[in-house]
């Protein structure tokens, strides 16, 4: 079936200048997604997009008046540029097959994460229950410092890893604490939770969940989207 306005598309294209040339690349990883509509890549684009059905693939010439006219895009396409679209539809989903599909993706990815986080507590000795969050907390020095309040600066030491114990960054490496203020949502939810349990002096283990971490963000090959995480933290201070 041709889309109607209001569905989830998930293509693959590219934009090739006349002479061919690449101008922009979206033909590899997973497919980009977009409501079926939405004018952001302009009215030729959506008029493509109108013509096939999941699974076809369409290549036409689109003027810049139909596409970013005087704008541009970004720096990958100046203004007033005719370009050629190289188009494949890889499915169309109402809006409500979208979210069930989504669903079910992320059931699969906690099922995942669930137990490549018990395989992680047995193969390390670590027996200690989650918070309401998910997250898993263990000291291992108690510090006999104050505690943060909401609205302090608190300085932190952290060790990141991943499930694997792969070493992915330090703040140890730059001989500089990281810096936030604590409750403002500036760090992520894992940290920000286990601060919130130590006092000045304190180090902590924490096994983060991906939605308490980094979530869908890929930091490199070592922590793809997704990711557990492990962090070592020292908390080395707060300004009130």
């Amino acid at each position: 079936r041709l889309a109607k306005v209001g569905d989830i598309m998930k293509v693959y294209f590219t934009f090739l200048t006349v002479d061919g040339d690449t101008l922009l690349d979206f033909q590899t990883g997973r497919p980009y997604e977009l409501v079926f509509g939405d004018m952001a890549l302009g009215r030729g684009f959506y008029e493509a997009l109108s013509l096939i059905s999941k699974g076809g693939h369409i290549e036409c010439v689109i003027p810049s008046s139909l596409a970013f006219g005087k704008d541009g895009f970004y720096d990958a396409i100046l203004p007033y540029t005719t370009f050629k679209l190289d188009l494949d539809v890889v499915d169309i989903m109402t809006s409500d097959e979208y979210e069930a599909e989504q669903e079910e993706l992320m059931n699969k990815k906690l099922k995942e994460e669930s137990r490549n986080i018990a395989k992680y507590l047995k193969d390390n000795n670590i027996n200690v229950e989650p918070t309401s969050t998910g997250l898993y907390y263990i000291d291992t020095e108690v510090g006999s410092g104050d505690s943060a309040q909401i609205g302090d600066m608190v300085m932190v030491h952290y060790t990141i890893y991943n499930i694997d114990n792969e070493k992915i960054e330090s703040s140890y490496e730059y001989n500089q604490p990281m810096s936030f203020i604590y409750g403002n949502n500036q760090m992520i939810p894992g940290i920000e939770e286990a601060v919130g349990y130590m006092k000045v002096g304190g180090k902590a283990k924490i096994i983060v969940p991906f939605q308490l971490g980094f979530g869908d963000v890929v930091i490199d090959e070592a922590l793809p989207a997704n990711s557990t995480i492990i962090v070592d933290l020292e908390f080395v201070g707060l300004q009130r």
